[in-house]
């Protein structure tokens, strides 16, 4: 592939989109591409705080195929991986804040890590009052299965063994 990570990486965060893939774009015209990308160095500061050696996918709005970022986790071997998305639309209001976060569905590893990633979301939205919060019906840790049994998002599946989730 000729990718190689210059100094141990503990986790590898890729920000979904990007470039000419914009992902949903919000009734106020924001690109996931630009929302993914700034939660995502929101993140890495976070984590680098904290003393975790961390590689972004890509770091400013330009297109990373599914492949290569693939190939940057597998280079890097990482602890773990987390992609970074913002889906549009939802199943309609919720009691309070929801995410879907899709874990590899044959690594315990990988699930515990969507679990734990679901329970810092919805305790992070949870301070802000008076929202009307939407989501889908089925919001939590959970895997999406393609047509030949194996985990249907590319982020999820391609950089196995690698626990990796999407968030």
């Amino acid at each position: 592939s000729g990718v190689s990570a210059v100094v141990p990486v503990d986790i590898v965060i890729d920000p979904g989109h990007g470039g000419n893939e914009s992902g949903a774009v919000g009734a106020n015209g924001l690109a996931e591409r630009t929302l993914n990308l700034a939660v995502a160095k929101a993140t890495v500061d976070a984590l680098q705080r904290s003393g975790v050696r961390v590689l972004l996918t890509r770091t400013a709005d330009y297109r990373v195929t599914l492949t290569q970022r693939a190939s940057i986790i597998k280079a890097a071997s990482p602890k773990a991986a987390i992609s970074i998305h913002h889906n549009g639309g939802s199943d309609g209001p919720r009691n309070g804040p929801g995410t879907e976060v899709f874990y590899q569905h044959a690594s315990g590893d990988s699930r515990r890590l969507a679990g734990l990633i679901y329970e810092e979301v919805v305790a992070a939205l949870s301070q802000y009052q008076g929202v009307a919060w939407q989501a889908d019906s089925d919001a939590g840790a959970k895997t999406r299965i393609n047509n030949s049994g194996g985990d249907y998002y590319a982020m999820v599946r391609q950089p196995a063994p690698v626990t990796s989730v999407l968030a």
